[in-house]
């Protein structure tokens, strides 16, 4: 990565590195982009890579593990998290969430475990947020935390309706935050082939769901179509 930048001192001089090591790729275009150079990866980049499918694979595994704390909080910081409120609000809670009912005796799980840990000084509003999140994600969560095997179009189908609505902010709709961009559209584009193959897939367990999703989508790759460097490839 050091040595491509300092190609770039130099004008019109090109590089190009080759190698058939995924990680090391990933990893040399990890530290170019603290320069802010966005390079052009051949091999592309798996969609987990992305926000849209960490967020994803994110709720996925929020849901299934029945909203454990370090799931729950990863979620709810992801960047596409949003549930239609202001961004200050949604951090202040978040924040009240981890360092004043999170930490410390564990919760039975699901929002009946959180809420045991409520005390006199929570305020209403913190309630009322609390209150949002379960409307938002009581439908997926009850499916996720099931011992019973489910149709995987359904949970396919519930997965993205959540996902969509969660992203929403105050001013723009979920479904137009997420699939747009080279990553958006390739994660939209994936998601409706395997819309289309669902009823071939036999009923699984939701936590083989979390691992099928993890693999398929690891196993899509993005390119940028736009915005890489002409110089660096």
């Amino acid at each position: 990565a050091l040595i491509m930048r300092e190609v770039l001192e130099t004008p019109e001089k090109t590089c190009a590195l080759v190698t058939s090591d995924r990680r090391m790729a990933r990893r040399v275009s990890q530290c170019l982009k603290r320069w802010g150079i966005v390079i052009d990866d051949s091999g592309g980049q798996p969609l987990t890579e992305f926000p849209v499918g960490s967020y994803l694979l994110s709720l996925a595994k929020t849901a299934v593990e029945n909203l454990a704390p370090i799931s729950l909080l990863a979620f709810l910081k992801h960047p596409l998290t949003a549930f239609a409120i202001e961004g200050a609000e949604l951090r202040d809670n978040i924040q009240f969430l981890d360092e004043k009912i999170l930490r410390g005796v564990k919760h039975s799980g699901g929002f009946n475990g959180i809420k045991e840990n409520l005390d006199t000084r929570v305020s209403e509003k913190f309630i009322a947020w609390l209150d949002l999140l379960e409307s938002n994600l009581k439908e997926f969560l009850s499916v996720m935390i099931s011992s019973e095997k489910q149709n995987f179009r359904n949970l396919l189908q519930l997965h993205i309706k959540t996902a969509e609505q969660i992203a929403s902010t105050i001013d723009i709709i979920g479904a137009n935050r997420l699939w747009r961009g080279d990553a958006g559209e390739a994660a939209a584009n994936f998601l409706t082939d395997l819309l289309t193959i669902a009823d071939n897939i036999p009923d699984l367990l939701p936590s083989d769901y979390v691992a099928v999703l993890s693999v398929l989508l690891k196993s899509n790759t993005v390119r940028p179509k736009f915005g890489t460097h002409p110089r660096l490839s």
